[in-house]
């Protein structure tokens, strides 16, 4: 992303949701990653929490929900906030679930 030659149309906007008036991501690494290459912008699609996720079971707001509550933020200090963190997360690596 730093050098300019993230291709947004191959890996999507970074997705979106409203959280009582605060804007979270269900994309962290993407938006972490922009952040640290420098972006002011990047494009974003903000997603409604009823609707269905696509390919999925879920609504939106149940993968987020679920996404929140992943183990390995359980082990980091405990299930992210629903209104989402002021300050960058630490990320660990994918790992087996």
């Amino acid at each position: 992303m730093e050098n300019g030659k993230w291709d947004w149309s191959k890996s999507g906007p970074a997705r979106v949701m409203n959280s009582n008036g605060q804007l979270v991501t269900y994309d962290n690494r993407r938006v972490m990653a922009a952040q640290n290459a420098g972006l002011e912008k990047i494009p974003v699609e903000v997603v409604d929490p009823e609707d269905m996720m696509p390919g999925s079971k879920r609504t939106w707001g149940q993968a987020f929900t679920r996404r929140f509550n992943d183990p390995r933020n359980i082990e980091l200090g405990g299930p992210v906030p629903t209104q989402g963190l002021s300050q960058q997360p630490m990320i660990s690596p994918r790992g087996p679930r």
